[in-house]
């Protein structure tokens, strides 16, 4: 992206990423000389440990999510959020590197027990991707009555030779 900002001439923005399926995100800032403005990156709620911004969903499970990281050429930059973003405010130089590491772990989401229609069931969430049960990857086709054991432990993996490639979730459910 090439960004005009008032009195710092042409700033521009590479990204290197394979986001969704990994939360390694690095971004290149490139400006015709050095100047200092702020970038803002935005640590998404699911990263924070919460699903969505109210109380209709929730992890269930009690893993010990780490946080998100950011680095500068390689040097550990505070992490203080204001409203979901972190604030780097330094002079940028040329083809400075910001590293952003997004956790992924698979985790358990469950609705509020006041929806009705949700009691009893939870989905699967890696990242930003809320996975679905298909009747194609179960046996017998059949996936109204799987039961996945709260704590079944369960694995992801990328998957090249699937779709093009794409994350996948491995457990043993009982169906």
């Amino acid at each position: 992206a090439d960004i005009d900002l008032p009195g710092i001439d042409n700033v521009s923005i590479r990204q290197q990423t394979r986001y969704p399926w990994d939360g390694a995100v690095n971004l290149w800032i490139g400006v015709p000389r050095a100047r200092r403005f702020a970038v803002r990156l935005r640590i998404p709620g699911w990263a924070r440990n919460q699903p969505v911004p109210s109380d209709l969903y929730r992890f269930t499970d009690e893993i010990d999510v780490p946080p998100a990281t950011v680095r500068v050429n390689g040097v550990p930059v505070a992490t203080t959020l204001d409203k979901g973003y972190v604030t780097i405010d330094r002079t940028w130089s040329a083809n400075d590197l910001i590293d952003l590491d997004l956790p992924m772990p698979v985790r358990r989401v469950e609705s509020n027990p006041q929806v009705m229609a949700n009691r009893g069931r939870v989905a699967l969430q890696r990242g930003p991707i809320v996975f679905a049960a298909e009747w194609p990857d179960n046996p017998d086709g059949k996936v109204r009555n799987i039961v996945l054991p709260s704590g079944e432990p369960l694995s992801s993996e990328f998957r090249r030779d699937l779709l093009n490639g794409v994350q996948v979730i491995t457990g043993r459910a009982v169906g």
